[in-house]
């Protein structure tokens, strides 16, 4: 009995030590653990990782606009009741844009500037009101690009409203190597900048073809224009192939193609179009645009806002407005010295191209 007692003992011994020491190298176990910092292993293996969080791309925006010009036809000053039917067209159709969120940039030669002072002085603020652009236009036979914008200025009741956007003018006196961009850039004023932020839908003046070119950018003053150049204190905006909408709207389709498939991330990428104001020349010219636009808008481009990352209509002030924004962030992807590309499309040739003037 003795010696069954004595070997008993050892026995219960060892296996109070064996739970003993496995417990002590559990605990052990576990605080080298954490002392890595590596507590996410510890978790059972029922439990699954959280997967990795990952930020989608911004979607690239291609900035549309409409441009609408009214030339310097002597009837705008004259003529009481050519003037007012005029007004009468653009009122329709920029009650009809509004009410689809499009925008349209209206932008008088000083003729129609000059009938409206007469005769409609109200017009150019109810077009603001409406959320439209106002911009100035001219082909340099009677006043420069700047006096129309003064005069331009004087029809409307905001005194700190400026025209912020030019077009035309662009055969102007300049120094031998300077090219057409150059008199748009020079000092004006007392802050000595130039009046305009921007100039757009260059045309060349002896072939009627407008540019190609459909991301905003500043362009060199000597050379080749096209050449990004970060220093010029001055924006060109380019607005793809289209340039003028005559009769055939089934074009807005093509070129909105044309312009999305070839959106640039980093850029500013546009799309405008001329429709002028002479196509609204009476009551049943008038009725007849506005249904296509009518037809355009539901069904072309309401589908593409309404997706939200296709389009966006824009005033040029508001593209300026874009650019500069994204111009002072990391995201900006023009280089100094970059040559824009030309884009080709629907009425980009100079067989098909239109002048953007009646």
């Amino acid at each position: 009995m003795r010696c069954v007692r004595e070997r008993a003992v050892p026995v219960a011994l060892r296996h109070v030590l064996f739970l003993v020491v496995r417990l002590g190298l559990c605990i052990a176990g576990s605080l080298s653990l954490s002392a890595f910092g590596d507590e996410a292993d510890t978790r059972p293996l029922t439990q699954p990782r959280q997967a990795e969080q990952t930020t989608p791309e911004a979607p690239i925006p291609l900035y549309v606009v409409s441009m609408m010009h009214a030339e310097d036809k002597q009837f705008f000053r004259n003529n009481r009741h050519a003037l007012l039917t005029h007004a009468r067209g653009l009122r329709e159709l920029t009650g009809l844009f509004a009410a689809h969120g499009a925008r349209l940039a209206f932008q008088p030669d000083w003729t129609f500037v000059e009938g409206v002072a007469k005769w409609e002085p109200e017009l150019f603020d109810w077009l603001l009101e409406h959320g439209m652009g106002l911009d100035a236009h001219t082909h340099g036979t009677t006043f420069t690009l700047e006096e129309v914008a003064e005069q331009i200025r004087a029809c409307v009741s905001d005194a700190e409203w400026r025209v912020r956007v030019g077009n035309g003018d662009f055969d102007r006196p300049r120094p031998r190597r300077a090219n057409m961009f150059w008199p748009f850039a020079r000092p004006w004023g007392a802050d000595r900048t130039p009046y305009f932020d921007a100039v757009c839908a260059y045309k060349n003046p002896q072939t009627g073809v407008s540019d190609s070119a459909a991301v905003v950018w500043r362009p060199a003053l000597h050379g080749d224009w096209h050449r990004h150049r970060s220093r010029v204190p001055l924006l060109y905006i380019g607005g793809g192939p289209l340039g003028a909408l005559r009769h055939d709207f089934s074009v807005l389709s093509q070129a909105l193609e044309t312009g999305l498939s070839h959106r640039r991330r980093g850029c500013i990428n546009v799309l405008y179009w001329h429709d002028s104001l002479h196509n609204y020349h009476s009551t049943p010219a008038t009725a007849h645009r506005l249904q296509q636009w009518e037809t355009a808008l539901t069904n072309t481009f309401d589908p593409l806002v309404a997706q939200g990352k296709k389009i966006r209509w824009a005033a040029f002030s508001e593209i300026v407005d874009g650019y500069l924004e994204l111009e002072g962030s990391p995201d900006f992807a023009l280089q100094d010295g970059e040559v824009i590309e030309q884009i080709s499309g629907p009425s980009n040739t100079p067989t098909s191209m239109q002048p953007l003037h009646p």
